[in-house]
């Protein structure tokens, strides 16, 4: 991973028209996509299957997390992300996985993909990459986490501030969308948006 190539992109693209909630866009319809392959296949199959996507926030360590219950990623996917699909992007200054750059220190995603046994976890920060198994019990899925940069979190980690981002773009899910945070009392909360 090229550091001078991506801070190249990201004072591009900052500078452009770039605003803070495109992350959001750019995840959500990923995640959206991956639940429906999903469904798609548990359709052929004859499989009951309900998808959902999830934003989880949480102020304190100023991040937040997009779960799917998607088609997940396999080793050899979660790297051609980096390296292939967001790479193109970041060459065509579209928004991409690298523009998360922009308002975050570091993402972690873990997939793991339908049928298969084993999660991967690939964790970037802008001068490192890499790539692992890790134990993942769950079903298929990715579970997107983003460590925001201070000038991001109170926008991303504020329960109304994220619920208005998402509304503007709860037309791209088609499955069941929430978010969820805890609260005061350290119930969880989940709204439906």
């Amino acid at each position: 991973m090229d550091k001078t190539k991506i801070q190249k992109y990201l004072n591009t693209t900052t500078t452009s028209n770039f605003k803070a909630e495109f992350f959001l866009e750019y995840l959500l319809t990923n995640a959206n996509k991956a639940v429906y392959k999903k469904t798609k296949e548990n359709a052929l199959n004859g499989a009951e299957f309900e998808g959902h996507v999830e934003v989880y926030i949480e102020p304190s360590d100023k991040s937040i997390t997009i779960v799917d219950n998607g088609i997940g990623m396999n080793k050899e996917e979660l790297n051609d992300y980096v390296h292939k699909y967001a790479e193109e992007k970041m060459e065509q200054n579209e928004i991409g996985l690298f523009s998360l750059f922009s308002i975050a220190n570091k993402v972690s995603i873990i997939s793991k993909k339908l049928h298969e046994q084993f999660a991967h976890k690939l964790s970037l920060e802008l001068d490192t990459i890499s790539l692992a198994p890790c134990v993942n019990d769950e079903d298929s899925g990715t579970v997107i986490y983003i460590k925001l940069r201070e000038e991001f979190a109170d926008d991303f980690t504020n329960k109304e501030k994220l619920m208005h981002h998402l509304k503007k773009v709860k037309h791209l899910i088609n499955y069941n969308f929430i978010m969820s945070y805890y609260d005061s009392n350290f119930e969880e909360q989940i709204e439906k948006i």
